[in-house]
C-alpha cells in the first residue's frame, strides 16, 4: 500500500459535547457506529474476535486499572503529571503483528479544565481519526465527571498521520462536495498593524481573543529588514501559534515598511495604492 503522510500531526477538539456528538454526513457513519465503537475505548474487559482493545490496555491487561488510577491521582493532586496511562506492551507488541496504534495516553488540569493528551505512533486519520476521537472524548469525560473537574480539551499528537491509497479519492471527493471554512482564530491572539511615517515607525498592537490588550511593538525604519526583525521580535514572544496566522502577519508587517519607503498610506488587510 501507499500513503499520503504527515509526521507529528496535532488536532485539538476543544467544544464537543460529548453527550451529543456532531456527525456531519461527509463522516460516513452514523451514532449506532459510535455506540458499537466506545466499549473499544470504555470497556476493561477483551473484547472477542479482535488482537487488543484500548479500554482492555488501560482497564487489564498489565494488570492495573489505569483510569482508576489516573482518577485517584488527580482527585488526590489536580495538578498531578503523573495521571498517564501507558496502551504499548514492550513484551508482546514489539514482535506482534497488530499491536496498539495510541500507545499514551495523560490527563493534565490547566486553567481549571481537565485537559485529555493523546499519543499516536501511527494514526489512520481517514479510517480511525474520527471514531478514536468520539470514543476518547467519552473517556475524557468519565475522568473529568469522577475528578470533578470541568471538561477540556482533547488533543491528539498522531506521530505518523496518513491516508492510505485506497481512500485517497473519497477523500478527495468529500473535500470538493463540502465547503470548508479555512478561518482559524488564533488562540493567542490577533494582531493590530500601523504605521508612523514621522517616525518612521511600524508599530503593532498584540491583543487576546476576547480583545484585552497584551503588548505593543516598534520597529523604526533605521534597520535593513524593519519587517523582518519586527517579526522576529513577535516570534520571540511566541505571540503566533497557527502558520496561516503567521504568514498573514508577515504580509502585512512588509506591506508596512514598503508603505514607509515609498511614503504611501497603510492600511490593514488593504493592498497598497501604489498611484498616490
Amino acid at each position: 500500500m501507499k500513503i499520503k503522510e504527515i509526521l507529528n500531526l496535532t488536532a485539538v477538539v476543544t467544544d464537543e459535547d460529548p453527550d451529543n456528538f456532531f456527525l456531519p454526513q461527509y463522516l460516513g457513519f452514523d451514532r449506532e457506529k459510535i455506540a458499537s465503537y466506545l466499549p473499544q475505548i470504555l470497556q476493561k474487559e477483551k473484547l472477542a474476535g479482535l488482537h487488543y482493545t484500548y479500554g482492555n490496555r488501560l482497564g487489564g491487561h498489565f494488570g492495573i486499572d489505569q483510569v482508576k488510577k489516573i482518577i485517584e491521582k488527580l482527585q488526590k493532586d489536580p495538578n498531578a503529571r503523573e495521571a498517564v496511562g501507558v496502551l504499548f506492551d514492550p513484551k508482546v507488541d514489539i514482535e506482534a503483528e497488530h499491536r496498539p496504534c495510541i500507545t499514551l495516553i495523560q490527563a493534565l488540569k490547566n486553567q481549571e479544565k481537565l485537559n485529555l493528551n493523546v499519543y499516536v505512533r501511527s494514526h489512520d486519520i481517514f479510517g480511525g481519526w474520527p471514531l478514536n476521537a468520539f470514543g476518547l472524548r467519552k473517556l475524557q469525560q468519565q475522568i473529568a465527571h469522577e475528578t470533578d473537574i470541568p471538561l477540556g480539551n482533547l488533543t491528539f499528537i498522531s506521530a505518523s498521520a496518513h491516508i492510505y491509497d485506497f481512500n485517497w479519492s473519497e477523500a478527495q471527493k468529500i473535500i470538493t462536495e463540502n465547503s470548508f471554512d479555512p478561518f482559524e482564530t488564533d488562540p493567542r491572539g490577533f494582531f493590530r498593524v500601523d504605521i508612523n511615517p514621522k517616525k518612521q515607525v511600524i508599530k503593532v498592537e498584540h491583543f487576546s481573543p476576547e480583545g484585552l490588550p497584551l503588548q505593543t511593538f516598534n520597529q523604526t525604519m533605521n534597520r535593513p529588514k524593519p519587517a523582518l526583525e519586527l517579526a522576529r521580535k513577535i516570534n520571540d514572544q511566541l505571540g503566533v501559534s497557527l502558520i496561516s496566522h503567521a504568514f498573514d502577519l508577515g504580509t502585512e508587517l512588509q506591506k508596512a515598511e514598503i508603505a514607509l519607503k515609498l511614503k504611501i498610506d497603510y492600511i490593514q488587510d488593504q493592498p497598497l495604492n501604489y498611484s498616490e
